[in-house]
Order: C-alpha cells, then structure tokens, then sequence
C-alpha cells in the first residue's frame, strides 16, 4: 500500500494511504488556499467545512459537512485541521513557537505527575484526553492538559466516578451553532461563545445545531445506549453512551418540537426498533408484530 506523509506545524508527522483522485485534488487545492494570502482563516475554514469536501459526511444536513466518528479517524481530515492552523499561523491568529513550546512532559513525567502508569497515560492519549504531539516514537505532552484531565478523571478513593454519560460542546460560532436541552448540564470550560460540558445522568435529551441560518436547523432525540458514539459539527460536538432515536430534518418543524420536547415524556425506544419516516422526519418506533393468517 503506498502511504504519503504530512509534517504538522508542530513537527508530528502524519501517515496515511495514498487518497482517491477526489479526495488528492480536493486536498491539494485546500494546500494552496492555506498558503496563499489572499485567502482568509474563514474562506479557508468555509471550504474545508464546506459541501465540497469529499472527506467530510455530507448526508447529515443539506450545504455543509459533518465531522463524524469516521471522518475524524481519517488522517486525511487531521491534514486539514492543520492547514487550518497554518493559515491561523499565517494571518497572526496562531503563535506557532509557542504551541510547539507547551508540549514538554514526556511520557514518564506525566505518569509521574499524574500518580499513574505510562500505560494508561499512553491511553489517555489516544483517546485524546491528553493533549500531546509525536515526534519520532516519543509522545510530548501539554503541562496544561494534566490539570484538565485531572478534573475529568477520578485518581484516588475506594471508588472512581462514574463516567458522564454525556460530554459536549456546545454554543455558537462562525458558521456553526449548536444547543442542548434535558439532562442537566454541568459546564466545564468556556471559550467565548464556546462552552464544555457534561451531562451526567438522562432520561432523554436533545440536541438542535445548523450552520447558523435559519433555514439549516436539524434536532435529534438522544436515549442512553450501552454503546458510545459521537456526533461532531465544526467544532461542535456530543460523545458519550447514546443512541439517536429521533431525527427531526425538515427545518420548519424543528421550532416547534424544540419548544413542546419534555426529557420526561415518552416511552423507552426497544433495542429492536425500526426507523420509520414520518413527513421527512424519522423516528425509531417498535417493530411491527408479524400477523400469520389462519387457513
């Protein structure tokens, strides 16, 4: 399999299996925006974003792409993110000095500061509760991701707490909103209009995001799963153990089932429900039971 190879603006080096012809020429062109500088950090970010990025899953609502689980196990979208950050490099948004200077504890450091093994550091890493950058075969984390994790994880007692059910960003950016109600939410962090977050226990919740115009507002109904996943829109996002059980697409009804949606209200969606479509929205609902007409 023939692998390319990507330098970040920190000094990672990223590897992945040679594009199709789509995914190569759309690339190539999002290379030459990031360095000519006669394009913006929000032209930039439009078209990375945008309907024609062929990386991105554009089934989830009409004019723009999401980021979802896949796109962002892909290397190819990590490339992008990247040239993201060269043009914040480029138009004085961005220090990269200092971005590469915070990543200075080793594996070993950490672990130490931490008062847990590198393994479990190296985990936190991968699924990316650490901040950290790989150069060669070594992991340099960020000093100010420790106090983070720290606040998100349970060191010490007899007994660790429970995951949240739900994390998310939430609020509203360039191009982006996105809103949750039910549940109650424990803000973590704030950046501007940008606010982090937890939801640890819910019966139902829902979610409503668009790209900011007033026709491009979607909603889904979240249940509890056994199973994690994760829905991303720019630099949006839910993760955590849920199921989408209700998908309300047309923008006009949104509105109006944000407005009457009760977390308390309604019953639990069986494990073996069915979508069904109901005026263009779906909904899980139970399966139909199989009549055997009698001879």
């Amino acid at each position: 399999m023939t692998t390319e190879r990507y330098t970040t603006i920190l000094g990672e080096v990223i590897e992945y299996a040679k594009p199709s012809a789509e995914v190569a020429t759309f690339l190539e062109r999002v290379k030459r925006a990031a360095h000519d500088p006669g394009v913006s950090e929000a032209q930039l970010s439009e078209l990375v974003y945008g309907r024609g990025n062929p990386v991105l899953d554009q089934s989830v609502f009409p004019g723009r792409g999401a980021v979802t689980k896949a796109v962002h196990a892909n290397p190819v979208w990590h490339v992008m993110q990247d040239l993201l950050d060269a043009k914040r490099v480029q138009s004085g948004n961005l220090d990269a000095g200092a971005a590469n200077a915070a990543f200075s504890l080793t594996v070993a450091e950490a672990a130490e500061r931490l008062e847990m093994s590198e393994g479990a550091v190296r985990q936190a890493i991968a699924s990316e509760k650490l901040a950290a950058v790989k150069r060669g075969n070594v992991y340099l984390i960020d000093p100010a991701s420790i106090a983070t994790y720290r606040e998100r994880v349970a060191r010490r007692g007899p007994r660790a707490a429970p995951a949240p059910a739900l994390e998310l960003r939430i609020g509203n950016a360039p191009g982006a909103s996105f809103m949750v109600k039910g549940g109650a939410f424990e803000e973590s962090g704030r950046d501007g209009r940008v606010i982090d977050g937890v939801i640890r226990e819910f019966r139902r919740v829902a979610i409503k995001f668009g790209d900011g115009g007033r026709h491009a507002q979607r909603m889904f109904v979240l249940e509890p799963a056994t199973r994690s996943d994760e829905f991303t829109l720019g630099p949006f996002f839910v993760r955590g153990r849920y199921r989408v059980v209700e998908k309300i697409n047309n923008p006009a009804d949104v509105a109006e089932r944000w407005k009457t949606f009760d977390p308390e209200v309604g019953e639990e969606t069986p494990p073996d429900a069915q979508w069904h479509d109901t005026g263009g929205n779906l909904r899980l609902r139970a399966r139909r039971p199989r009549i055997e007409r009698e001879e």
